[in-house]
């Protein structure tokens, strides 16, 4: 099971297939969604804190937002890295 990306932000994608809220799909082997449930863990402020980082959409990140995961763009404003800096934890 992997993260895919799907569009319905004010920015649309040229690529219809692509929302920018997060689901679960599972994984049909193809590039695609091997690049669109890829993320970088990029450091954060905080100890061992990290952002997401999208592979296939470079400078988005994975955001909460409104009760739900976003892929959003870098808005350089301190609510927006509250919101997209995540603490790894292990089961």
């Amino acid at each position: 099971m992997g993260f895919r990306t799907v569009t319905i932000d004010p920015d649309p994608d040229p690529d219809p297939e692509h929302e920018h809220a997060l689901r679960f799909d599972a994984d049909n082997g193809t590039e695609l969604f091997e690049r669109d449930a890829t993320f970088l863990a990029q450091p954060a402020s905080g100890a061992g804190r990290v952002r997401l980082e999208s592979l296939n959409y470079p400078g988005r990140f994975i955001r909460h937002r409104h009760h739900q995961l976003w892929l959003d763009k870098d808005q350089g404003t301190s609510a927006f890295r509250a919101d997209s800096t995540f603490k790894p934890a292990t089961s």
